[in-house]
């Protein structure tokens, strides 16, 4: 695969220029996981996101996957979204996303292509401008400049699409039915089940986009986003004491069925400095594991599953939430980074099931 400067100048450029502020700041708020329905929306999910907004001020939402489900047309689809982004439309933030394993249910009937298509054209702030000629549906790179008149780049945004279902493999690269069958089975990996990966072409794309990235602006810094987590995110589990882990697993780490290879080649290619995701809905958890942070972001959905019956409401709220990265270009790779709970923003009542 290869990138030229003309491709590469391409991927970079975006209706909206993304660039620190003069105090020298630029922050991300990430959500994941809302897992609103169209006919069942809970009004705390898009109260909590208010909230965050207009407390946190950030340059840039940047939201997971596994967003809304249920629409039956292009018309609620679009409504629905736009109930969801209207707390960055209105104060003129940008935001993007990846795409999530439930993402195929944001419009009843739409591929996955033609989603993409429906937030990008019908969503005024959506920055997603995803890659030709690889797996998936949200892959793209963002930069961000030093300052809004540079041409210099400080950081860049990665975001890689891990899929639906490992099943797809199969129809993919023609894999045999039995090794299908084996993923698939609950009991070979316990938590990994059914979910897919990013693949190998697209890893490739990472690469050699940083690479061109690098001979064009020089060595940059990068934070690579997926929904689902890495297989290594398994080690912090295992080690939280050794890896300085911060937060708490709520739920056993859940993984694509087979380790991408992406954390290697991240590792490998030197640029990234953090890998943050979702997915697990109550793993609120950042780590570092080979000098590289690991952070979930946790889940802001009131219908999202996986909170306990048994849990009060405060205790519910204290692990949803979102993340938040506050980074400074004069020390990029010392850059903070918080989990946000609901607790602070939505006031305790009883649960809707």
């Amino acid at each position: 695969m290869n990138i030229t400067q003309a491709e590469v100048k391409k991927l970079l450029s975006n209706k909206r220029k993304l660039a620190f502020r003069n105090s020298g700041e630029f922050k991300i708020l990430f959500f994941s996981d809302f897992h609103s329905h169209y006919q069942r929306q809970d009004p705390r999910t898009y109260q909590a996101v208010e909230r965050m907004i207009e407390d946190k001020q950030p340059d840039l939402v940047y939201m997971l996957g596994d967003l809304p489900g249920g629409p039956a047309s292009r018309k609620e689809a679009l409504e629905m979204m736009s109930a969801l982004t209207k707390p960055m439309d209105k104060r003129n933030i940008p935001w993007t996303m990846v795409f999530g394993n439930h993402d195929d249910s944001i419009c009843r009937g739409y591929t996955m292509d033609k989603i993409e298509r429906l937030l990008r054209t019908g969503c005024p702030g959506c920055l997603i401008k995803t890659a030709k000629g690889i797996h998936g549906f949200s892959n793209h790179v963002l930069p961000i400049y030093y300052s809004e008149g540079s041409d210099k780049i400080a950081l860049n945004l990665f975001g890689l699409d891990a899929g639906r279902d490992i099943s797809a493999m199969n129809t993919d690269y023609n894999l045999r039915k039995d090794i299908i069958e084996y993923l698939s089975e609950p009991f070979v990996l316990r938590a990994r089940r059914r979910f897919d990966i990013v693949r190998f072409d697209q890893i490739m794309w990472y690469w050699h986009v940083s690479e061109a990235i690098e001979k064009l602006n020089g060595p940059t810094p990068a934070l690579m986003m997926t929904h689902s987590g890495l297989g290594e995110t398994k080690i912090l589990e295992e080690y939280p004491e050794n890896l300085g882990v911060v937060g708490e697993f709520g739920e056993e780490v859940k993984v694509g069925a087979i380790n991408s290879g992406l954390f290697a080649a991240g590792l490998q290619r030197g640029d990234i400095i953090g890998f943050y995701y979702g997915h697990n809905h109550i793993n609120i958890t950042e780590g570092s594991y080979c000098g590289i942070r690991f952070g979930y972001v946790g889940s802001i959905g009131y219908n999202a599953y996986g909170m306990k019956k048994a849990m009060s409401d405060r205790e519910k709220n204290r692990l949803r939430g979102a993340r938040l990265l506050t980074i400074n270009r004069d020390d990029i790779l010392n850059y903070k980074s918080e989990f946000i709970s609901a607790n602070d923003y939505v006031a305790p009542v009883i649960e809707v099931y």
